[in-house]
C-alpha cells in the first residue's frame, strides 16, 4: 500500500483512479490530517477553476509566418543601423585624425616617402650592424645588436611597423613559394 503523502498517491487521487477501498481510506485520511485536507481543498478549487475556464483564443493561421517576418525585419533594421553607426564612427574617427594629425599624414606621397626613407635608414643600419658583427668579436656584439635595434625602433618606428606588417602579410605567400621550390627540387 502506498503512503498517502506520496506524489503517486496524490496523482491517483486527483485522476480518480483509486479503488473503492482506497477511496474510503483516503477520505478517512483527509478527515484525520489537517494539512492534507487544506491542500486537497485547494487542489479541488484549482481543478474547478481550470475546468470552467474558457479555452484560449485560437491564433490566426498565418501567425507564425507574420511573427518570423517581423523578427527578420527587425534583424535587418538592426543590421542596417549597426552598419550606419559603424560608418559614422569611422568617418568621425578619420575626421578627428585629420583634424588633429594634420593633412601631412594623409598625403599618400608623404606617407610613402616616410615609409621608404625609414625603411632605407633601417636597412642601412642593419647592414652596418651585420658588417660590424663580422668584424667584431667578444662581448660588445650583443650590446651593439641591441643598441642598433633599439635605435632603429626609436628613430624610425613607422618604417619598423611597416616592415613588420609587410613581412607578416607576405609570409604565407613566401612560405608557399619556398615549399614549391623545395618540392620541385625533390622531384
Amino acid at each position: 500500500m502506498l503512503d498517502m503523502h506520496s506524489d503517486t498517491w496524490w496523482e491517483r487521487a486527483l485522476e480518480g483512479t483509486l479503488s473503492p477501498a482506497e477511496a474510503r481510506s483516503w477520505q478517512a485520511h483527509l478527515a484525520s490530517c489537517a494539512d492534507c485536507r487544506v491542500q486537497w481543498a485547494a487542489l479541488e478549487q484549482l481543478d474547478a477553476v481550470l475546468r470552467d475556464a474558457p479555452f484560449p483564443p485560437l491564433l490566426p493561421v498565418n501567425f507564425t509566418v507574420r511573427t518570423v517576418a517581423k523578427f527578420q525585419r527587425r534583424r535587418r533594421m538592426r543590421l542596417v543601423w549597426g552598419m550606419l553607426g559603424t560608418i559614422v564612427f569611422v568617418a568621425v574617427a578619420f575626421g578627428l585624425m585629420y583634424l588633429f594629425l594634420g593633412p601631412v599624414f594623409f598625403r599618400i606621397d608623404g606617407v610613402m616617402t616616410a615609409v621608404l626613407a625609414g625603411r632605407t635608414l633601417w636597412l642601412q643600419s642593419l647592414n652596418r650592424l651585420l658588417l660590424s658583427l663580422f668584424n667584431a668579436r667578444g662581448v660588445f656584439v650583443s650590446l651593439l645588436l641591441g643598441t642598433v635595434l633599439l635605435l632603429s625602433l626609436l628613430l624610425t618606428p613607422n618604417s619598423v611597423v611597416a616592415t613588420l606588417a609587410f613581412v607578416w602579410l607576405t609570409r604565407d605567400k613566401w612560405g608557399r613559394e619556398q615549399s614549391r621550390r623545395v618540392t620541385r627540387a625533390m622531384v
